[in-house]
């Protein structure tokens, strides 16, 4: 009895000591916790990546190959991309948890906010490559070795600005350009290209296509084509006016974009392809848009544009042609708005007024083929859900396709 009261008492002394530095599970508890965010495995299986985060704080991109005991890790990593000949992984490097939030309580504006960067590793030799400011970076789906990433807008510093004139801006609301790289990270090749808007890779990386503009004393949209084979830049269209939401094909051959040549605010675009075999620019066929849709519809920036699979489609998206605003010489405060609901509309009146930005901006799908050089629109479901957007009772002679 002696021996099983002393056991008791050992007991109570050694799990009073474990209680005592015994850690409390609180809430701030979690904001320490790890857990796994986007995971993945290279195309050629030889590879995986994955993130280990924190819910509050910095995390780490862990790199592990499936062959061999290599691997890599690195702070603040995110987004991380195989080549698809996994030969290279880039990712993005975050600005540091505790700098963004000093910057936010400071209230520094965000165009002056710190930005990400780029990290490429080469899997083979482990060289690291970062570059600073990155907007964005694209890669090809498969073959290749080249990608291409847009810088962020450099940042003078005052003392510089004083000194450096102000640049003229003909058109303020045109998009903004910063500088594209071209690169291959296996044999270091790098391309630059200045003042562009944006672009695009083909699927199977052999073709790069961007949109540089001028916007000085006159908007000048220049839509340039580089061959990742030849490594030669080909100009497809060079022309005053305005070029944007520009596509690639996947088989590296052609290019897609709309360009407007009119200086007024409510732009009317055309839709233009490009070969790169060409080397210049043509629009869909004059006058087809206007047999399958009604009067005043035409290209919509608000659409996707995109190439089928075997690229022998073009897919896009129409709508109202913008109408122009009449000037009047009422003031904001003198003008009388009513909203006017009727128990025959489809929707009811706050459903109306809560997606009213979303149904003016609403496409309709619409398909060019190159073969039979011909278009047509998609969907008899067309007809009843233009009523929503104040077309009154208009309709659209449909076209059959096979998709």
């Amino acid at each position: 009895m002696k021996r099983i009261l002393l056991i008791i008492a050992f007991q109570s002394i050694i799990f009073g000591l474990w209680s005592q530095n015994k850690k409390v599970l609180d809430f701030a508890s979690y904001d320490i916790w790890n857990y796994i965010e986007r995971s993945q495995i290279s195309d050629q299986g030889s590879w995986i990546a994955y993130e280990l985060n924190h819910y509050i704080g910095d995390g780490q991109l862990q790199i592990k190959s499936t062959t061999n005991n290599k691997q890599y890790s690195v702070e603040r990593g995110s987004a991380a991309v195989f080549s698809p000949t996994d030969a290279y992984v880039a990712f993005k490097i975050k600005v540091e948890h505790d700098t963004i939030r000093a910057k936010k309580l400071d209230k520094v504006k965000k165009n002056k906010m710190p930005k990400d960067s780029l990290g490429i590793i080469v899997l083979a030799s482990g060289e690291i490559y970062t570059i600073e400011r990155v907007k964005s970076f694209k890669l090809a789906t498969k073959e290749s070795d080249w990608m291409a990433y847009q810088l962020e807008k450099t940042i003078l510093p005052d003392s510089v600005k004083k000194k450096k004139k102000k640049e003229k801006v003909f058109d303020k609301k045109a998009p903004k350009t910063t500088t594209l790289v071209i690169y291959n990270p296996i044999t270091n090749k790098k391309i630059e290209f200045e003042k562009v808007t944006e672009y695009r890779i083909s699927r199977n990386g052999e073709l790069i296509t961007f949109i540089q503009l001028q916007n000085d004393s006159l908007l000048k949209s220049s839509v340039r084509i580089f061959d990742t084979k030849t490594e030669k830049t080909i100009t497809v269209l060079e022309k005053e006016g305005l070029a944007k939401k520009i596509t690639a094909d996947n088989s590296g051959q052609m290019v897609a974009f709309l360009f407007s040549a009119d200086s007024t605010k409510h732009k009317v675009y055309d839709l233009y392809y490009a070969n790169k075999k060409e080397n210049s620019a043509k629009t869909i066929p004059a006058g087809q848009l206007d047999k399958i849709t009604p009067t005043d519809w035409w290209t919509s920036t608000n659409g996707k544009i995109y190439f089928s699979r075997d690229d022998s489609k073009l897919y896009f998206g129409v709508a109202l042609r913008p109408q122009p605003v009449v000037k009047d010489t009422l003031l904001e405060s003198e003008k009388v708005k009513v909203d006017i609901w009727s128990w025959t509309d489809p929707l009811l009146q706050p459903q109306q007024l809560l997606q009213a930005k979303k149904e003016k901006k609403r496409t309709y799908l619409s398909v060019f083929h190159f073969k039979q050089n011909k278009l047509v629109a998609l969907g008899s479901e067309m007809v009843p859900e233009i009523r929503l957007i104040d077309h009154g009772n208009a309709s659209i002679a449909m076209g059959s396709s096979n998709l």
